[in-house]
């Protein structure tokens, strides 16, 4: 990772298997295989309830009608807890936002070209700085990073914070310094499901 200044880092562990995997790409790539497998998918269809016969799942309510199955999966992410009540099951899952920045090279451009050569990773090595959250990976030909919000209060607010990204830029700078030239464009939010521990919920 070119140009990462390991300033105070006590330890560091590099991982040469581990992959980045575009999200929208694989969800898609797996509703194509179960498409493909005669599943039909249903989009834009809320799950208003779920109807119990004997503790068991019996219907699946939702707002383009009831679906018998005696199956139901919780895969709601961020609104796990929403469908965990209607089986009065406690499901201890909180939405988080998360912010999502892209940095372009200064002048505009990419990254790739002769004159920053050297300056931020030529791969999608993904980075994270576990004592800050601060993680940063390469995005076409900007760089995509973002941190937690250690005041981050659970919620399903997507609006970006603008106001957040200079602490973001005070943390990035120290570890990547090649962003206190960069230009910040776009940014978006999303939700992150958190447990209490931070641990996957299977």
């Amino acid at each position: 990772a070119p140009a990462l200044d390991l300033g105070g880092a006590k330890a560091a562990r590099y991982c040469p298997q581990v992959g980045d995997a575009d999200p929208n790409g694989v969800t898609m790539g797996f509703a194509k295989g179960a498409q493909a497998a005669g599943v039909e998918i249903v989009r834009d269809t809320e799950v208003t309830g779920v109807r119990l016969d004997r503790n068991r799942v019996a219907e699946v309510r939702t707002s383009k009608g009831n679906i018998s199955t005696p199956v139901l999966v919780n895969a709601a992410g961020p609104w796990a807890k929403s469908i965990g009540r209607m089986l009065g099951v406690d499901v201890p899952v909180e939405p988080e936002r998360r912010h999502i920045f892209i940095a372009s090279a200064p002048g505009g451009g990419s990254w790739d070209e002769p004159r920053h050569r050297g300056r931020v990773p030529t791969s999608k090595l993904l980075v994270i700085d576990f004592e800050t959250t601060f993680y940063f990976h390469r995005e076409g030909g900007g760089l995509l990073f973002g941190m937690g919000d250690p005041d981050e209060r659970p919620g399903f607010d997507i609006t970006v914070r603008w106001d957040f990204l200079p602490k973001v830029i005070e943390v990035a700078t120290q570890r990547l310094p090649a962003l206190t030239e960069a230009a910040v464009s776009p940014a978006w939010a999303g939700l992150y499901e958190m447990t209490p521990d931070h641990n996957p919920i299977i």
